[in-house]
Formats: structure tokens, sequence, C-alpha cells
């Protein structure tokens, strides 16, 4: 909802089953739903804006064993749906950065940086290297693996002279293989 709570309602009769009030924002572009196994109970995952949240499915109460009491402080925000390849959940933040945690305990297995940070400076002032979310979303191929991440324009995109050059992975498509922990294709709309 609206005012940082979970809420799971019966589908059929309407009737509240329990609420989850949240320190941080709700989920904006979803949540992802691990069903029960040998392993542990069913559980909702999701990024609660600086934090990625796990949550037992059936009572709403926090997954103890995954992050600190059942989150994880991310380094930059997060506002899209995690996906999972095997133990690995997978979510994509403001970094920009696609990043990889351990779906039992969440821990951060490894990230992809999309943009790294220049030291340079560009005419006296600051090189802008703000920009290239991937604020959209990605896709993954759970066969392969692999995680199809978008990304929107460069910083300051209405005016580019303290972001000269490639702007690299900017207005992109880039594609991430999750076992090699590797790009293995990048597509760009716009190189400047």
């Amino acid at each position: 909802s609206s005012n940082k709570k979970i809420i799971t309602l019966d589908a059929k009769t309407g009737k509240k089953i329990w609420e989850l009030k949240l320190d941080d924002y709700a989920p904006r572009r979803g949540m992802l739903y691990v069903a029960k196994n040998k392993n542990h109970s069913s559980k909702l995952l999701f990024s609660s804006y600086n934090k990625l949240v796990a949550i037992n499915a059936v009572d709403g109460t926090y997954v103890n064993s995954f992050g600190k009491n059942g989150k994880v402080k991310l380094k930059k925000p997060s506002i899209t749906a995690p996906a999972l390849f095997e133990n690995n959940l997978i979510i994509t933040t403001s970094e920009p950065a696609l990043e990889v945690y351990d779906l039992n305990n969440g821990k951060l297995n490894w990230k992809f940086i999309l943009m790294k940070k220049q030291k340079k400076r560009n005419g006296g002032k600051r090189y802008d290297y703000s920009g290239g979310n991937p604020w959209g979303g990605f896709s993954l191929d759970k066969v392969r693996g692999i995680a199809y991440v978008t990304t929107g324009n460069a910083g300051r995109y209405f005016n580019g002279v303290n972001r000269p050059g490639k702007n690299e992975y900017a207005n992109s498509i880039v594609a991430i293989d999750i076992k090699n922990k590797k790009k293995i294709m990048e597509f760009s709309g716009s190189k400047t």
C-alpha cells in the first residue's frame, strides 16, 4: 500500500489475513514469491527502496535468517522487483548496478557495476557519472541464467557537457551471465 504496508487478503472473501508495516517504502514494481521447499517456508522478497526484504508469505513475519532480521541494507536504492536464478537473488540498484545475493542468508555474492565513477574533471567541473540507471527493471532468462538489464539516459540529459564520451551502458540493454558473473552482450541506443 502507499502507506508503507504489505497487506495480504483472502482473494475469495476480501478478508485481511495479515499486514506488515515497513520501515521504508512498499515495493514499487512488484515482489518475488518463492514457494516452500524442504529448506524454507514460502517467502516474499522485494526491494523496499534502501533495503532488500524477506518476509514469510504465510504470516508476514520477517525471515530472521535473511540479512539482519529479514532485511539487507542496500548501498544504493532499488525500486525494481527481484528475480531468482537457482539460489541467486538478483536486483538492480541506482549505483547503477546489478547485484546478486544469496537467497537463504541475504549475503551479497557479487555485483556488476553499470557505470564506473570517473575521477577526472571536465572543464574544471566534476565529471557527471550519474544516470544510466536500471530503474525500468530487467528480465531473466531462467533457462540460460542471463539477466537482460535496461538502462535510462546518462545523467543531466538536457546538458551533457559534464559527461562527454561514450557514457557506457546508458540507454542500453546489457546481458549479464549470472553463472559466470560477466557481461555477454550490450546493445546501446546512444553513445553520446
